[in-house]
């Protein structure tokens, strides 16, 4: 009955270290997508639409009498 009561006492304790393992990675990836969603996400949409933007001009000027816009 003693060592059972041990064995359980380590296995709460077991546990207990996991989940605030868990919980700590959990908040690290957690940051870390905010940090992807506020920053990277712009910087894209900002790259992607200057891309379009480019290849816009370049098709307008080859094919509409050479004026950019």
């Amino acid at each position: 009955m003693g060592k059972m009561a041990i064995g359980d006492l380590h296995g709460q304790k077991f546990l207990e270290h996991w989940t605030d393992v868990g919980s700590n990675v959990y908040l690290k990836l957690n940051a870390f997508i905010q940090l992807i969603v506020l920053w990277f996400l712009p910087l894209l949409s900002l790259l992607l639409c200057n891309i379009s933007r480019t290849l816009f001009t370049i098709c307008q000027f080859s094919f509409c009498g050479g004026r950019p816009i």
